[in-house]
């Protein structure tokens, strides 16, 4: 089985940075948050390296965890369809004006910096839930 030179690594990760600029999570939505993971300890998309600090890194990060670029290369092989700009892939879904109530889903997205707006609302719908059961409960006794 080939190995993964380092021109190939440094072009994957040239591929993930380019798509994490322009669009930002829009192709990583396919992955798990473990893949998502994955990818970024050992490509470290978001980090301003250059091609030689990027190799370091690739080989410091494979010294410390053996099976990363294995795992990685199949979370990299996952995404490399939604990659490309122009091709559309998994989105994340479009806001509503009016969603009925349900359960709260959280879905793992990479970002680089946490987005305090959206923890908010589930905090807040966390709490509402909570409220709403312990009010049923209470009613029912």
């Amino acid at each position: 089985m080939p190995r993964l030179t380092n021109a190939q690594y440094l072009y994957q990760r040239h591929r993930l940075r380019v798509s994490w600029q322009h669009r930002k999570a829009e192709p990583f939505a396919a992955l798990s948050a473990t893949e998502q993971l994955r990818l970024w300890v050992y490509f470290a998309p978001t980090q301003d390296l250059t091609d030689a600090e990027a190799v370091a890194h690739r080989k410091e990060i494979s010294g410390l965890y053996a099976s990363l670029p294995q795992q990685a290369g199949r979370a990299y092989k996952r995404v490399f369809p939604y990659l490309d700009p122009e091709r559309s892939g998994p989105v994340l879904p479009e806001r509503r004006t009016s969603k009925p109530r349900g359960p709260v889903v959280v879905h793992a997205v990479p970002r680089d910096e946490i987005d305090a707006h959206k923890l908010a609302r589930v905090v807040v719908n966390f709490i509402d839930a909570s409220r709403k059961e312990q009010d049923r409960e209470n009613a029912a006794a």
